[in-house]
């Protein structure tokens, strides 16, 4: 009911148009310890690739993964509420060590800096952490397992792609020096969002 009121989409209600629901959903953390794993992934993975990356890259990830997450779930059943913030994440981690596995092999460029590596473990760990707890959920649906799946398979296929930029650049860096920070721009929404959904 919670996440109803906080905007959550799912297939019923966007066959009601209420439209405004796929936009409010990138926000909502999952049950439990989910909004700990998303400020988590902004802050340390998200950050750092945006220094890398840059905004409009990262926004792309996050996005592409909620929308693919959304799209699943909705298609696979229809009545569950969606909250996405954790398939936005997930993304994000995927992403950020498949591009730097991808790119370091066969590169021969400089060695990978250290804010690359601290976000491509900081991805390794975080992940391996929600799938160990199952998305901090106590049984989750199929179609939210496929949702996480589906995520992870779009910010990898975005990591790999990126490699390859970097290898034909000959440079880890992508960014043309944006200064707006998407990660720190989410992640100051979902804070009281999710705060709201624990308080109630």
């Amino acid at each position: 009911l919670i996440f109803h009121f906080l905007g959550a989409p799912s297939g019923m209600t966007l066959q009601l148009n209420e439209l405004y629901r796929i936009f409010a959903g990138i926000v909502i953390p999952g049950p439990g310890l989910s909004l700990v794993f998303n400020l988590f992934v902004l802050y340390w993975v998200g950050r750092s690739l945006e220094q890398i990356w840059g905004t409009w890259r990262i926004i792309l990830i996050y996005i592409c993964g909620y929308l693919g997450g959304l799209i699943s779930t909705c298609y696979l059943d229809p009545d569950a509420l969606f909250v996405g913030a954790q398939t936005g994440s997930l993304a994000l981690c995927a992403a950020a060590y498949v591009f730097q596995n991808s790119s370091r092999k066969g590169s021969s460029f400089a060695t990978t800096p250290q804010i690359l590596k601290r976000a491509s473990s900081s991805a390794f760990i975080l992940g391996l952490i929600f799938i160990i707890s199952q998305g901090f959920e106590r049984d989750p649906s199929a179609a939210t397992q496929t949702a996480w799946i589906v995520s992870v398979g779009i910010g990898a296929a975005f990591g790999s792609i990126f490699g390859q930029m970097s290898k034909r650049r000959r440079t880890w860096v992508l960014t043309d020096g944006d200064r707006y920070s998407a990660s720190i721009s989410i992640l100051g929404a979902a804070i009281p969002v999710g705060s709201l959904a624990f308080a109630m």
